[in-house]
């Protein structure tokens, strides 16, 4: 925690880098992803174009997401603040990469952010289950949100007499 939050800390002191200030969730990044950041996100995969045109511009109920966000020592996928959530694609590059996707995980929810993973394959065939899943866990995280009181503001707003998609077992929370 920083200096503000944490009494251990002289007064004045602020959030120095690297420390987690959890009382306002900010986080802070080694600034050398910064680089690495952009350039994915220059190049991001078929799957992580499909999402992002979903959760851009706060269409899932005005939260912004960011996408390939440093945190820590990390580049998440897509990270939203005031949720605390990231939301990873798991596509070939995290076939080899288990132990390291799984330590990343424990650190990053060490300091209490919430991790939603889904598959690259689902995402592409199946972007509105996706979705649908998202909105449920905003529902199920807020006090503000549920999945029945309100429609996410998306492409062909979701009719409350449209049936649901059931979700599928494609998601990891971790």
């Amino acid at each position: 925690m920083c200096g503000r939050h944490n009494p251990l800390y002289k007064r004045g002191e602020g959030c120095v880098r690297g420390i987690v200030c959890m009382a306002n969730n900010k986080y802070y990044y080694n600034h050398n992803l910064l680089e690495k950041a952009r350039w994915l996100r220059n190049n991001a995969t078929l799957s992580e174009v499909l999402l992002w045109q979903r959760l851009k511009g706060g269409q899932l109920f005005g939260y912004d997401f960011h996408r390939q966000k440093p945190l820590l020592n990390y580049i998440v996928d897509f990270y939203c603040k005031n949720l605390n959530l990231i939301i990873e694609i798991d596509g070939l590059s995290h076939d080899y990469k288990l132990d390291y996707d799984k330590q990343r995980d424990a650190n990053l929810k060490s300091v209490g952010i919430h991790i939603l993973r889904f598959d690259d394959h689902h995402v592409k065939k199946d972007i509105d289950n996706v979705v649908q899943i998202i909105v449920d866990w905003i529902g199920r995280h807020t006090t503000e949100h549920t999945p029945a009181a309100a429609t996410p503001l998306i492409e062909g707003n979701i009719d409350a007499n449209t049936p649901q998609h059931t979700p599928a077992p494609l998601i990891k929370e971790n």
